[in-house]
Formats: structure tokens, sequence, C-alpha cells
């Protein structure tokens, strides 16, 4: 492979007691992280790197695996985070031939002088995973800042990863269908689709969760209710009872709303019950802020979510033929008795002259 930092010359290769291979690459740019090998498959293999940074990968299959570091970020990062060096980079890009990778333990070289003096009280130094498919980013849980400044990162797979400072309490970038930790002991603000979607979620227990973003129900839509057809699964690894905190707010796009014949200023959050029927909430549990276009609920528990509005349609045509045809129909009534009123009046004055 053709790259400035390719460290390609004196590989050491060592059988280590469990049987996992151990490579050493011994010359290179100083601090350097680039590099490709190859590597047997379902073997466990630590790649120790110029500069102490050190991967511990298994494939599951034989494949050439290269790592590519990087001091700048291709494709900017959300809001609120900033990107964090280690060594001579602040990301790399791990990708493999063929086959996937079943494990990967990335030990970072030691923060530089700028960034470790940005961990203070309230900061963290996290990792983020850039989603090629959805094009954003996400976070890594259970990334380590350690004691020597280095960073412990397990990687779930084949891309490329951003090392980053933000505040502990930063809202998560997540992928939708991809699960995130969550905590007992404090709550977390979960971000999907670019903050479409807002999870602030605390459970009974340390958990995960998932939410897919779905454009279909097989449940029907309550009568009298339009669905701006989109559709949350929201679903916890372990199942509680209830969770001590659970706000989900989405930002909806007025124009959908219109094209599904919802009233903007009605809609609210709606869940699927164990019945397979949809249950509204009450005014207090779900309330829609039409000039921030954000749908907000509150509950303590999770399941398949929609959000519903009166439909436009069905509420004026309605009401106006319901009221008209009252109106109508009354005064004809009203019109008529007074001219028979009148003229029993009239015959009876005429009678009494006589």
């Amino acid at each position: 492979m053709a790259t400035n930092h390719l460290c390609t010359v004196a590989l050491l290769l060592c059988l280590l007691a469990n049987g996992a291979l151990c490579l050493d690459l011994l010359a290179g740019v100083a601090g350097s992280v680039t590099g490709s090998l190859t590597l047997k498959a379902n073997t466990e293999t630590t790649i120790n790197f110029v500069g102490g940074t050190k991967l511990v990968i298994s494939v599951t299959a034989d494949a050439d695996v290269t790592v590519e570091e990087t001091l700048k970020v291709a494709v900017a990062l959300p809001d609120e985070f900033k990107s964090f060096v280690v060594g001579a980079y602040s990301g790399i890009t791990v990708s493999v031939s063929t086959g996937t990778i079943t494990k990967a333990s990335l030990t970072t070289s030691a923060a530089d002088v700028t960034a470790a003096l940005s961990i203070v009280a309230g900061m963290q130094a996290a990792c983020l995973r850039f989603d090629a498919d959805a094009k954003a980013y996400t976070f890594i849980d259970g990334a380590k800042y350690n004691s020597d400044k280095t960073m412990t990162v397990d990687l779930p797979s084949a891309g490329f990863y951003a090392f980053v400072s933000a505040s502990l309490t930063v809202p998560l970038p997540t992928i939708y269908a991809e699960a995130r930790a969550t905590k007992s002991s404090t709550s977390s603000t979960i971000v999907y689709g670019g903050g479409e979607l807002n999870l602030d979620v605390q459970t009974t227990t340390d958990n995960s969760i998932t939410c897919t973003k779905k454009k279909k129900s097989d449940a029907a839509a309550p009568a009298n209710k339009a669905s701006i057809n989109i559709y949350f699964d929201i679903e916890l690894k372990t199942k509680e009872e209830k969770v001590k905190k659970g706000e989900i707010k989405y930002k909806y796009d007025s124009a959908a709303v219109k094209a599904s014949g919802a009233s903007e200023a009605s809609l609210r959050f709606m869940f699927k019950n164990e019945a397979g029927v949809w249950t509204a909430l009450s005014d207090n549990s779900s309330s829609v802020d039409v000039s921030a276009k954000v749908v907000i609920a509150t509950t303590t528990h999770f399941s398949e979510w929609g959000v519903f509005g009166s439909s436009t349609e069905n509420s004026t045509g309605e009401g106006s033929t319901t009221v008209g045809t009252s109106t109508d129909s009354s005064t004809s009534s009203l019109t008529g008795s007074l001219r028979v009123v009148a003229s029993l009046l009239a015959m009876c004055f005429m009678i009494i002259s006589s």
C-alpha cells in the first residue's frame, strides 16, 4: 500500500502462550499508527505500533488489516465535541480486505499536553465512530481514559474512529437500531438522526436501549386521527416494569405533517399497548411546541411509539356540516311556526272586528 507513513519493514512475530500472535512494528515514522498486515482467520493478534499504540484484533477470515492515522477529521464533528490528540493523531481508520472484525481493542498513545489539560472536572475523553451508511457519527460506549493519559476503546467494526473531548453530560449521538448503554445512577440524553429524535433516559438498572425508526406500523391509526407516518420501536435489552425517567422529543417537518392531513397543533405521541392498540397519553404527558416544531412525551415505559394528530379533513368537514345542518333545520322550523301563529292571530283579529 502506498502511503508516506506505511510501516513495512522489520516485523517481529512471536507465538504467545495462548496461541495468539504478537506483531511489533519496529520501524516507521515515530508515533505513526499506520500500517498494513495480513492476519490469520480467528486468531487473536496483538499489533504494537511505534509510539505505544496497541491493537488487539481478530477477524473471521484471512485478511489484510490496514490501520491509518489522521490528525484532522474529514467530516466535521458533532456540536460540543472537540478533537482529542493522542500521540500524533486524533483519529484512525481500521479496514479489512475481507470478512469482519470479531474483536478489536485499541489502546492509544498518550494524549498530547493540550489534550490532557482539557480533561478537567466535568469533562471526558471519548470516541466517536463515523457510520458511512448513515453519514453520521455515533458515540462509542465504554471508552476509558487511563491514568497514563492513554485511551482504551473497543472498536465494534471496521471504519473511522475519532478521539474527542466533551462534557460528561453531552447528548450522545447515536445511529438508529444501534444499542446504547443506559445507567441507573444518572440520566443520559441520546440523540438520533442528527437531532431528529432525543431520548432522555434513566433506567432502574444499568441496561441498554435500542431505537428503530419506521414509516409503517402493523396497528391501524385510531379513529379520527391521522398518522404522520413516523414510528419508533424503543426497546430495553432487559425489560423493566418502569424506568426512572423517560422523555421523548421528536422534531417534525411541517410539510410532512400537512401532507398527512394532521393538524399541527393537535400532534401528540401515542404508544402501542400490549393488545396492539394505539393508546393516548394525558395532556400532561404529551404536548407539542408548534414554534419549535417538537412533539414531547414523558413516560415510565418503552414500546412502539407514533405521532398522531386530529384529521384536518374530518374535523373541518364534519364540524361545518353538522353545525350547518343543525342551524338550517332549526331556523326553518322556527320560521314556519311564526308564520302559523301570525296567521291565527290575524284570523282572530278579523273575527273580533266583525
